[in-house]
C-alpha cells in the first residue's frame, strides 16, 4: 500500500486530481469495497452502525450526520458548517503543519496559487508565535560533552 494514490474525478475543471496517501488510509480504502459487498451495499461510502452494521452513505446523508455532529459538539463556530467546511480545515492543517503554501496547493489540486492562499489566514496565535520567536535570543552554543566536565578543557581550576 505504500505509494499509494487517491485519483479524484469530476472536477470543476474536467480534470482528475491524484492525491499521495498516507498507507494506513490506504489500507482502510482498500478493505472498503469487500466490507460494502458484505454487507450487500452498491457503495464503499459508508458508515457503520452501533453493532457493526454498515449503512449506505450519500453525499446529502454525510453532510447531515456532519451538521448533526456539529450541533452536538456545542461549538459556536460549528453553527452552519458544511462538508465542504472539512475540506477547508484539512488545508489549513496541511498548510499550518509543512507552512508550504506549494503543498497544500497540491494537496487541494489548485491550480491557482492565489487560491491556496485563502488558507493562509494567520490567527492571533500564530502572529504571536512569530513574534516570539523573532524576539527570543539566539541560543547559545552547545559545549561538546567532553569540555563540560573536564576543568582543564575550560581552562579553569576549579
Amino acid at each position: 500500500v505504500a505509494g499509494a494514490r487517491l485519483t479524484i474525478g469530476g472536477r470543476k475543471a474536467d480534470d482528475d486530481h491524484a492525491v499521495p496517501l498516507l498507507a494506513q488510509d490506504a489500507a482502510m480504502l482498500a478493505a472498503r469495497p469487500g466490507r460494502a459487498r458484505a454487507a450487500d451495499l452498491d457503495t464503499v461510502w459508508f458508515r457503520e452502525l452501533q453493532g457493526g452494521r454498515l449503512k449506505a452513505l450519500s453525499y446529502s446523508g454525510a453532510s447531515t450526520a456532519l451538521r448533526t455532529a456539529f450541533a452536538a459538539s456545542g461549538l459556536r463556530q460549528a453553527k452552519g458548517a458544511r462538508v465542504h467546511d472539512l475540506r477547508h480545515h484539512a488545508g489549513t492543517q496541511i498548510l499550518r503543519a509543512s507552512k508550504n503554501l506549494k503543498v497544500a496547493q497540491r494537496l487541494l489540486g489548485h491550480a491557482s496559487i492565489a487560491t491556496t492562499m485563502r488558507y493562509a489566514h494567520a490567527l492571533d496565535d500564530d502572529v504571536r508565535a512569530g513574534l516570539e520567536a523573532v524576539a527570543a535570543p539566539p541560543a547559545a552554543p552547545a559545549k561538546p560533552d567532553h569540555q563540560a566536565d573536564d576543568p582543564a578543557a575550560t581552562g579553569t581550576d576549579e
